[in-house]
């Protein structure tokens, strides 16, 4: 008698999972062959320099994700860099030293110019 039950994997459907996704706002092509697969449970992270369509990917899939809208973590009343250093202001990080921080993570993501968008 074989006391081994055999082994089985449960396999579960991607949380979110887009296939080669095109995104068009009359002759501006906005999103061009996005593909890209979310397991549950992951933390997912879009960056990319502005315009190149983070928002309207983040747009579309509000509301689609377990029937609950999805929300960015931007406060829109602040500019790109009080967005950044708003981490970093909230622990207390002197005013100088976040603004420092953030120039180089902004110019790391290739967003240097934006600072005051």
């Amino acid at each position: 008698m074989n006391d081994l039950a055999p082994l089985t994997a449960a396999v579960t459907a991607p949380a979110i999972e887009l296939s080669r996704l095109s995104i068009s706002f009359g002759e501006l092509l906005a999103v061009q062959d996005v593909s890209l697969s979310v397991e549950q449970s992951t933390f997912l992270s879009i960056v990319g320099p502005s315009g190149c369509g983070k928002t309207s990917i983040l747009n579309l899939l509000a509301g689609l994700i377990d029937g609950h809208r999805a929300r960015d973590s931007l406060l829109p009343w602040r500019t790109t860099l009080g967005n950044v250093c708003y981490g970093m202001e909230i622990r207390g990080t002197p005013q100088a030293e976040r603004e420092g921080k953030a120039r180089h993570l902004i110019e790391r993501v290739g967003l240097k110019g934006f600072e005051n968008a």
